[in-house]
């Protein structure tokens, strides 16, 4: 959530459904997220109604596919290289 505007919750990695080397160094993964401390407001019709990017992310919980592209470091921690793109927005 890019402008911090509304809080309503923490997402967090659900599913890993694809895993897969493409170089020595980078893994392309696909993903489905869960949300987490959402508050009450948040799951008012009217609330997401009024945001379809509140709708949209409660839509997708847990079966909307991510994909990201990961730079693996020997020794060092994992580096996303590019922002998650989604797969799948048929919710």
């Amino acid at each position: 959530m890019p402008y911090g505007d509304f809080c309503y919750g923490r997402i967090k990695l659900h599913q890993v459904t694809h895993y897969e080397s493409i170089s020595p160094e980078l893994v392309l993964m696909n993903y489905t997220y869960r949300i987490e401390g959402l508050p009450d407001w948040a799951k008012n019709k009217d609330i997401r109604y009024a945001f379809s990017e509140l709708d949209n992310w409660l839509s997708g919980v847990q079966h909307a596919q991510y994909q990201v592209t990961i730079r693996t470091a020997i020794g060092g921690a994992p580096k996303i290289q590019s922002p998650p793109e989604p797969l799948n927005l048929d919710y």
